[in-house]
């Protein structure tokens, strides 16, 4: 899965990320599947594979072997080899935005289809960067 919607912050006394994913994403059962998942950065050469990534469902593809990335392990986890940062992630919290709590009503606009993201928050466990 590509994603952009996401930050890293300090909460809990733990360096976290926060992601976002929706419920339809196939990624998600991954993600809901482990206690750890990975987060990997590529450099602007991968812009074209990384937007194939976005638009296409591993449901529907093998589509990590047609866009030529090698998957390789981390921690237990999966991410790839050709990325310029693998950072590993242990989930700390999960939860389903809420459309209730949004103090502004055009956020709905981003959920024509009421598929409100679930919100991660991960500790960073270790991160990976790539020698050149």
């Amino acid at each position: 899965m590509t994603a952009s919607w996401g930050g890293f912050g300090f909460l809990w006394n733990r360096n976290v990320a926060t992601v976002y994913i929706r419920p339809q994403r196939y990624t998600k059962t991954f993600v809901d599947a482990a206690d750890t998942f990975t987060l990997s950065f590529f450099n602007r050469d991968f812009r074209k594979i990384m937007t194939y990534l976005g638009q296409t469902s591993g449901r529907d593809a093998d589509k990590i072997a047609k866009a030529g990335l090698t998957p390789h392990n981390f921690e237990d986890t999966v991410g790839f080899e050709e990325a310029e940062m693998v950072f590993v992630m242990r989930k700390l919290y999960q939860a389903t935005i809420d459309p209730e709590k949004f103090l502004d009503s055009s956020i709905s606009e981003h959920y024509p289809e009421k598929d409100y993201h679930d919100i991660y928050i991960a500790e960073v466990v270790k991160v990976y960067v790539k020698e050149n």
